[in-house]
């Protein structure tokens, strides 16, 4: 992703966070789970196990940014209740003569501070690009988020590997309904000889 350097960490935290939660299976089943993501992703402060909830009721309100469907009204009143919520302060950010806007939050709390920058981030970008960048993936085995910045705007996958595979799903069933037609037709000659 090309959105700058801040808004591209808080955006693939986003990502990160809302893509742990597959068709069936939670990829953040526990609290050493929950710490190894939180890890990962640079996010200090205490967790614990009655963190988890809010942590997934969090995936749960980004994820809903990512299926409003370019409802930019929509998003924006979630990313806005979610910035208030998890007490987000901006902070306007000089790096090489660049500003740029950032997110911290008021207290030392992991789930907020996940809240406030993933929150901050997709509200930047939805600032920029628009709601309709923001999606899920079209596969029938996937439902993992993703932001399309495709300079034409066709991104419908979370990546190469469910296009692909939805790809060669709709070939074979082209294929079939070929098939079976060309079958009909010999049946139906039969019938007529």
């Amino acid at each position: 992703m090309d959105i700058g350097n801040y808004s591209e960490a808080g955006v693939e935290l986003a990502l990160d966070l809302v893509n742990t939660q597959a068709m069936t299976r939670d990829r953040l089943p526990d609290l050493t789970a929950t710490r190894a993501f939180l890890d990962e992703h640079g996010i200090a402060g205490p967790v614990g196990e009655a963190d988890l909830p809010r942590l997934r009721r969090l995936r749960e309100r980004l994820r809903a940014v990512f299926e409003a469907g370019g409802d930019a009204d929509r998003a924006a009143a979630i990313l806005t209740e979610l910035l208030v919520e998890h007490r987000a302060v901006p902070r306007l950010v000089a790096a090489e003569g660049v500003l740029r806007l950032e997110a911290g939050t008021a207290h030392d709390d992991a789930v907020d501070a996940v809240g406030s920058v993933a929150a901050m981030a997709l509200a930047v970008l939805l600032a920029e690009v628009g709601a309709a960048r923001l999606g899920t993936c079209h596969s029938q085995t996937c439902q993992d988020a993703y932001v399309d910045l495709t300079k034409n705007r066709s991104k419908r996958f979370c990546g190469d590997g469910c296009a692909r595979i939805t790809g060669v799903r709709n070939f074979r069933s082209r294929r079939r309904a070929h098939e079976a037609a060309q079958h009909e037709d010999v049946l139906r000659s039969r019938e007529i000889d």
